[in-house]
């Protein structure tokens, strides 16, 4: 059995000479996989059970399941399935590989909790009558926020690659 190093992240937290020297700046891999990615969910657990606390103030007849409630629930479980399948890519590539990162675990569990939870407060604010939850809109911008950072890095990773 071979020793298998383990580290919590592939590259520093936060690297500075990135942002003073190169012409295009960038954050690193691992500011990206954590604080990038868990600033939206630290929004959502935060904010949520106040939102959810309001939401059951409203004693009105649940809402039946639309089509935008399934659309948004079939989106969502999209999302769970890519996690558990980022999941086991990063398995699988620990494997076989000498250094194992646990932010590469962990990115894709926290995510896939989070997802689970955003289903509950749909079901929660669907039960309550209320349509629209800016907690979940913060929290959807947010990560789209943070994905969109991601990708540009990684097209600039790509472009500079070849």
């Amino acid at each position: 059995m071979e020793n298998k190093n383990i580290k919590f992240c592939d590259s520093p937290l936060w690297n500075v000479s990135s942002f003073a020297i190169d012409k295009q700046p960038d954050f690193s891999s691992c500011f990206q996989k954590t604080v990038l990615i868990w600033i939206p969910i630290l929004i959502l657990f935060i904010y949520s059970p106040i939102s959810v606390g309001i939401s059951f103030r409203n004693k009105n007849l649940p809402l039946g399941y639309s089509w935008r409630f399934l659309t948004k629930l079939l989106f969502t479980l999209l999302l769970i399935g890519v996690e558990i399948v980022n999941f086991f890519i990063y398995l699988i590539e620990s494997l076989n590989s000498r250094e194992v990162y646990v932010v590469n675990f962990v990115k894709p569990v926290i995510l896939i909790i989070s997802y689970m939870y955003v289903i509950l407060l749909m079901y929660i604010f669907n039960r309550n009558r209320q349509k629209f939850s800016i907690v979940l809109t913060t929290f959807w911008t947010t990560l789209i926020f943070s994905y969109s950072v991601i990708l540009r890095s990684k097209i600039l990773n790509y472009d500079s690659q070849k």
